[in-house]
């Protein structure tokens, strides 16, 4: 699933999950995908694991995959490639 600037907020305002131009969810399997709140996701994240811990930051054009549960304050440069 392809999805362009997506963000969610709270109830009073603030800013929980940001997601930027072109990231891919779950782009390697059909399954469900839970990324906890807050997140940032930078353009061109290619995604496929099953959970995705508050705070984490991934940076543009990042791919991570096979990852079953990436936990919190996780946050990944440009151009990586993770995958178990």
């Amino acid at each position: 699933m392809r999805i362009n600037n997506l963000s969610f907020y709270d109830r009073e305002g603030d800013k929980l999950i940001d997601a930027s131009i072109e990231v891919q969810y779950c782009f390697d399997s059909k399954r469900t995908m839970i990324i906890e709140a807050p997140s940032v996701l930078i353009r061109g994240v290619r995604l496929a694991c099953r959970e995705l811990g508050a705070f984490s930051f991934i940076n543009e054009y990042s791919t991570i995959r096979n990852i079953e549960k990436i936990g919190r304050y996780f946050t990944v440069g440009p151009n990586a490639y993770v995958d178990l």
